[in-house]
């Protein structure tokens, strides 16, 4: 096809196209949505910003009322989002509807609002649909509702939406209502509408899924090309190229293309056009982005609540390593598309096009994250310094980053971080859990001797008063002052040689608490009391070196706070885990059970009991709903952490399994097994929709 170049060609780049404009393109969804409204279905359009929503209305609306079809435009913008009562709310939606159809001179609004004030507001717009509307316009009426999700926020909208609804369920029962149909447009999804968990969610409609321009649609956009190209429809296949058929930025690069200075060069037009979009569009991408729609989808990731933000940015930085991903059409993956930076294309999650993979790329991703990471400078460190142990997390801080990561779709670095502070943790917490037992039977073992040292000194003291032998008794004074002279010399000599040693492992002790090293400082402590109790009760009874390893022995074991102690297993505990919240533990025990712990009070939360043999490792899923546990019963068990209910048992293996873990994306469990090859590790699929189907070797 050949076109005339024509210079007063424009492109409209922002805001809706009118009715009769030279550059809309007419896309497969044009059909769709005109023959479903013309057809009496109720529909919803809601994808993204700068899709053409708007654009599509307009274009539709002039069809219909072709068609002989009345319809009615509404713009909840116009009407107000903020600081709305719901009396000024309906009021103004029931103006709308009768601006746009002209009925005015036939029907007195603030007349019949104070007529019906009795009643509630939304039963108000009830009567005036039924009562008013369908008798006033005798043919079909469509209802546009334009930016549903400026009303959000507001309480009162389930009664919108459940009123929209309601007039869908009554057209089996009044005749009427099947003249009256709905389109709702905006940003957001049909579950977001009504979030009542008291009602039922808006289920009805047909959802209409605006694509990007394909090339065989474009000819509008071609034409306007042919001013600054001998060959328009290859200079508009190097566009669509780069924006991936976006119809906000195929406008503007079209616009750019006719401001700039020098035509395209003849089979140039794909370098040509790179270098424009990396020049006009890419470099200096804030500063250039006007009308704003680069810095709408920024804003839409990152002003969303902390939460919803490390969620969005994890999802993203999977994409854009993996190029793809799989779509769930879970609430997170839904809510990335409505930020119009990724879309979903033959069952897959894709960056939309190159302009926005050269903007959000991996590096702005990692930034964000680690602006928004309580624990990114750590995570760098670890990462530069080879995974040394030094820089993981540990107690508040490691309690911090699992409750800030839990629900997040995060990256691999992450989970490998968060996994081996959770490791280290997890030994450290052993470690002195095993050094305050010990340090307890030392004190316990301290104060028995002490208390029988004492009864024996009083047994001896009342035997010495009831002898009636003065005489005796006067040789043994002399002979116990003499053989008392001699041992306090003795024991002088003993003592200094033994505080000298107990002093300098106390000090040690002492000094590594002092510096941050806690389980070590414990060990030294536990050190100078065996030593101490090695001395004979004289010595030992020394006030200046009991006092000196007893504050030493309580700063170490005190000092290291301990939570709570789990106690409830009938033997050897194997193996703990705790869930992505750092809410729960849950511990395998050689008593055959799975016991889940409340962390903040220690209590038992539930029980875990189906395996025929010990359990020896226990593993939650990356969304924490999940618990596997590897048996010695050769079998591995699920479990539905809500409710403690078995979901499923895998018995593919033949022998005793002694670990089992989720892979950080929770879709595969890997498992290790002692057989004859012991180094074999075997994993097993699993996916969130449906239970494990079995091990693959």
């Amino acid at each position: 096809m050949t076109f005339m170049a024509d210079a007063a060609y424009e492109y409209q780049v922002g805001g809706s196209l009118p009715a009769n404009a030279p550059t809309y393109v007419k896309r497969q969804t044009d059909d769709f949505f005109y023959q479903a409204l013309k057809g009496g279905l109720f529909c919803y359009v809601l994808n993204s910003r700068q899709m053409g929503k708007s654009s599509l209305k307009v274009q539709t609306i002039q069809r219909l009322q072709a068609e002989g079809v009345a319809c009615a435009a509404i713009d909840l913008t116009r009407i107000g989002v903020t600081d709305m009562e719901p009396e000024q709310w309906y009021s103004s939606v029931i103006d709308s509807i009768i601006s746009s159809l002209d009925l005015y001179e036939t029907f007195d609004l603030y007349r019949w609002w104070d007529e019906h004030r009795l009643l509630s507001f939304v039963r108000r717009f009830d009567k005036f649909i039924e009562e008013v509307l369908l008798v006033a316009i005798p043919q079909p009426i469509v209802i546009f509702i334009d930016e549903i999700d400026s009303v959000l926020s507001f309480t009162f909208r389930h009664d919108f939406f459940a009123f929209i609804r309601e007039c869908y369920n009554r057209r089996a029962e009044k005749p009427a209502y099947q003249r009256l149909t709905f389109a709702l447009l905006g940003v957001t999804t049909p579950s977001d509408l009504m979030q009542d968990k008291q009602r039922t969610p808006f289920n009805v409609g047909c959802s209409i899924d605006l694509m990007g321009f394909q090339l065989e649609e474009v000819q509008p956009l071609v034409q306007g090309l042919a001013a600054k190209s001998s060959h328009p429809e290859a200079l508009m296949q190097a566009v669509l190229d780069w924006t991936g058929g976006q119809p906000f930025l195929t406008q503007k690069v079209c616009k750019l293309i006719l401001q700039a200075e020098d035509d395209v060069p003849a089979g140039q037009e794909a370098p040509w056009v790179e270098a424009l979009v990396q020049a006009r569009v890419i470099q200096n991408w804030e500063a250039q982005d006007i009308p704003e729609h680069l810095k709408t989808i920024r804003d839409r990731l990152l002003l969303s609540g902390e939460q919803r933000t490390g969620r969005l940015l994890g999802l993203c930085q999977q994409i854009v390593q993996q190029g793809e991903l799989v779509a769930e059409d879970s609430p997170e993956q839904v809510e990335l598309r409505l930020t119009g930076l990724v879309v979903k294309r033959e069952g897959k999650l894709r960056i939309y096009n190159r302009i926005y993979a050269e903007v959000f790329n991996l590096v702005w991703l990692e930034r964000q994250l680690a602006k928004l990471r309580p624990y990114g400078e750590a995570l760098t460190a670890w990462e530069r310094s080879e995974h040394q142990e030094s820089w993981l997390l540990r107690g508040q801080a490691l309690d911090k980053a699992q409750q800030w990561a839990a629900g997040k779709s995060l990256s691999d670095q992450d989970y490998q971080f968060l996994r081996a502070s959770e490791e280290l943790d997890r030994r450290e917490v052993e470690q002195k859990l095993q050094a305050q037992e010990q340090a307890n039977q030392i004190l316990t073992t301290a104060r028995q001797k002490a208390e029988q040292e004492l009864a024996d000194a009083l047994r001896q003291r009342r035997r010495i008063r009831t002898s009636s032998f003065a005489t005796a008794g006067v040789a043994l004074a002399v002979a116990v002052a003499a053989l008392g002279f001699t041992a306090d010399q003795w024991q002088r000599n003993r003592l200094q040689i033994a505080k000298t040693e107990i002093e300098r492992t106390s000090l040690s002790s002492e000094q590594l608490f002092a510096s941050g090293k806690p389980i070590l400082a414990l060990r030294d402590s536990l050190q100078a009391g065996q030593q101490l109790q090695q001395l004979d009760p004289t010595v030992r009874g020394q006030e200046d070196i009991q006092v000196r390893v007893t504050a030493a022995l309580f700063q170490a074991v005190y000092g290291v706070s301990e939570r709570n102690s789990l106690n409830g297993h009938q033997t050897e505990i194997k193996s703990v885990s705790f869930s992505p919240d750092g809410k729960t533990i849950a511990s395998a025990s050689g008593d055959n059970t799975i016991k889940l712990w409340n962390v903040e009070d220690g209590s038992e939360l539930r029980t875990l009991a189906g395996h025929q043999a010990k359990v020896w490792s226990v593993s939650f899923s990356p969304d924490g709903q999940t618990i596997a546990s590897a048996s010695n019963d050769n079998t591995i068990k699920l479990w539905n952490v809500a409710d403690g209910s078995e979901l499923r048992t895998l018995s593919e293996h033949q022998d005793e399994i002694y670990s089992v873990s989720f892979s950080p994306d929770g879709q595969t469990i890997a498992s290790a097994r002692w057989g004859q090859h012991p180094q074999i590790v075997e994993c097993c699929r699993w996916h969130r929709t449906a239970h494990p189907h079995g091990a693959s070797g």
